[in-house]
Order: C-alpha cells, then sequence, then structure tokens
C-alpha cells in the first residue's frame, strides 16, 4: 500500500504525510480520500487484515508471545481472540500465543 500511495504523491499535492494516522490506516485513507478509489467493498477484508496488523505490530514492537492479562492488554487479547490459527493458551495471570504452524506456513515469517 505504501509503494502506491507514494507513486500517487507525484499525482496529487497532498501527500501521505498530510493525513492523520499511520502505517495501513493512513495509507488506506490516502487511497480512499486522495486517490478517490472506493474500498468499501474490502470492508470485510479490511478488518481482518486490521486485526493481522495489530499482532504484527504486537510482535515486532514487543518481540514476545505472551501477554499479561491486565486493563491495558485487555482489548489486545480480545482482538487476538478472533485470529484464525493462533491457539491462546491461558493462566491466571497471562496468556500466551501459539501459531498452527503446520496450517499457517507464514508464523516464522512474522
Amino acid at each position: 500500500m505504501y509503494q502506491i500511495c507514494r507513486l500517487a504523491e507525484d499525482k496529487y499535492p497532498l501527500k501521505i504525510k498530510d493525513l492523520s494516522g499511520e502505517g495501513i490506516s493512513q495509507y488506506y485513507k490516502y487511497l480512499k480520500k486522495v486517490v478517490g478509489i472506493d474500498l468499501d467493498k474490502l470492508n470485510p477484508e479490511w478488518k481482518t487484515i486490521l486485526t493481522y496488523n495489530k499482532l504484527r505490530n504486537h510482535l515486532v514492537h514487543l518481540p514476545t508471545n505472551t501477554l499479561y492479562k491486565n486493563e491495558d492488554n485487555k482489548i489486545k487479547i480480545e482482538t487476538f481472540r478472533a485470529i484464525q490459527f493462533l491457539d491462546i493458551t491461558e493462566t491466571e495471570m497471562q496468556i500466551e500465543l501459539r501459531f498452527w504452524t503446520n496450517v499457517f506456513c507464514l508464523a516464522s515469517a512474522l
């Protein structure tokens, strides 16, 4: 998405950095509002992409597969519960995320 937005910036006066947000949400907004691409048909898929993006961000910025069960992680844990092929093991204090690697081979690339 970033590369497509960068190509579009040559043709539009408004730049990516001029819009609020960051990452794929900012690129989505740029393509929809500035370039004028109708992305409404992608809504179900976009919701899934955002869910996986939250998992990606967690693994990249806090490289651990364990989350403590606290108020700060409550929404994140509920979001991760919706991910297919992600197994969540719970204890009283934390959860551990595990990928079904025999089904979801991309887990090691995350």
